[in-house]
């Protein structure tokens, strides 16, 4: 991004404090928010959701509110109320930043969603952004190009899809980061995917870096736009508001078929404590029925 330094200085004191550690829910969710708050000039503490570690807090010059009027997406479950960015004349930028509660991250993936719109009068860009300044990610619309991607400063390096920015028109944006065996993170963006669908198998773009999962969100744009309905979850139906198929073999409802639930079945054998084709006994049956399953949940 085009943009000095001040204008992304995404430090957030509570962020580096967190660590990626504890539970994340049943369902793979690991924070929401639909801004379903009060209308007002101004986000600054507003403390709805679930799975924060801290309210919004407004860290840059252009102010965000909240607007009654909330964006939507077929098939996506939402709320009245989004955060919204008035056109603003100059080239700053709005930073708002909230803090995601400790969570675990089965198979060292996490996914996050949000829907973004460019209104009237709307800058060259943003969408979320995620990091610090020396090692941080955007996921939303690159500037300079008008294009849905990932950009990360210093150097603007990016990643584009072919999604073009469309006055008006909301886009559903996810985002999925994934850590690599040599311990950096590969971050993919998906723009407009249909909810209820499978993972799409290619990303719309992607890009590796070392900034790892993330500990906290910024809402970040130059004004004339509005963001609603951030998720961040550990499968891809979790952060759409699908509701995840039931998962044969996982007994310890971590969201994924592992060794900790073979440990389980083999512990029940004989009995009907682990009984997963309903026969009345955890036999060999079911242990074939786990290893089937083997890995994260659809």
């Amino acid at each position: 991004m085009h943009v000095s330094r001040s204008h992304f200085s995404l430090v957030l004191p509570i962020a580096t404090a967190l660590t990626v550690g504890g539970a994340a829910s049943a369902s793979g969710l690991i924070a929401y928010d639909g801004f379903n708050y009060p209308s007002g000039p101004n986000l600054y503490l507003a403390n709805g959701g679930t799975g924060w570690s801290s309210p919004w807090y407004d860290i840059g010059a252009l102010p965000t509110g909240v607007a009654p009027e909330g964006l939507s997406w077929s098939g996506l479950p939402t709320v009245g109320g989004s955060a919204f960015t008035a056109p603003f004349a100059s080239a700053d930028f709005t930073r708002y930043s909230r803090g995601i509660a400790s969570y675990s991250a089965p198979n060292d993936t996490v996914y996050l969603s949000f829907l973004f719109r460019p209104n009237p009068g709307y800058g060259l860009g943003g969408g979320l952004a995620f990091g610090t300044w020396t090692n941080g990610m955007v996921v939303g619309v690159h500037p300079g190009t008008g294009m849905y991607g990932l950009s990360t400063p210093p150097g603007d390096a990016s990643a584009d899809t072919s999604v073009p920015m469309v006055q008006g028109t909301t886009a559903l944006v996810v985002a999925r980061v994934t850590k690599n065996v040599d311990a950096t993170f590969t971050w993919s963006i998906y723009v407009d995917p249909t909810v209820g669908a499978p993972e799409p198998a290619v990303p719309g773009a992607s890009m590796v870096t070392t900034l790892g999962l993330p500990q906290a969100v910024f809402i970040y744009n130059d004004g004339g736009f509005s963001t609603d309905e951030i998720r961040v979850g550990t499968t891809w139906n979790s952060v759409l508001g699908v509701e995840a198929p039931p998962c044969p073999g996982d007994l310890d409802g971590n969201t994924i078929v592992d060794g900790a639930d073979l440990g389980m079945l083999l512990g029940a054998w004989g009995t009907p404590d682990a009984d997963l084709n309903g026969d009345g006994t955890t036999d060999g049956a079911d242990l074939g029925l786990l290893l089937a399953s083997w890995g994260p949940c659809a």
